[in-house]
């Protein structure tokens, strides 16, 4: 079963989306704010992040700061009320996704990032094993072009 950690000050929104995702079958975490998500995210073997961006105390640039030093291949999906573009840029590039509250995508963004995160941990990649094949006929990219 995937772990869903959810970081969100919203309350509501973070009941809702809690619901929604265990009844897709998702283990879902829940923190009300940074500190205690980064707390959970410590002692948890989680397979991805949703993060609020516009928190108390500890905003979602900060978290994903520090959960990208800590673990630097845990996927974190942004969900926010602000558009892109009020999105800084060092966020945006430690996020693996960005979703606005309200836009119905998150199972959508979810599956999509876990399945980038299954492929990213196949043994060898694609052009890896093309590469091996190539090499092992002893023929060159050109001869079999």
């Amino acid at each position: 079963m995937q772990i869903v950690l959810c970081i969100d000050d919203d309350v509501m929104g973070l009941a809702l989306r809690k619901l929604l995702l265990e009844t897709q079958g998702y283990t879902v975490l829940a923190a009300t704010g940074g500190l205690a998500g980064l707390e959970i995210a410590r002692r948890s073997n989680l397979d991805v992040v949703v993060l609020d961006f516009q928190m108390p105390i500890m905003n979602g640039e900060q978290v994903a700061r520090i959960l990208k030093h800590d673990r630097p291949s845990l996927p974190i999906i942004l969900l926010t009320g602000h558009v892109e573009s009020d999105i800084p840029g060092a966020l945006l590039s430690m996020i693996d996704s960005y979703l606005q509250k309200g836009s119905g995508d998150l199972l959508a963004s979810l599956q999509s990032v876990l399945n980038r995160r299954k492929l990213k941990r196949l043994p060898g990649s694609v052009s890896g094993q093309i590469s091996c094949r190539c090499t092992s006929t002893n023929k060159s990219l050109a001869e079999i072009q």
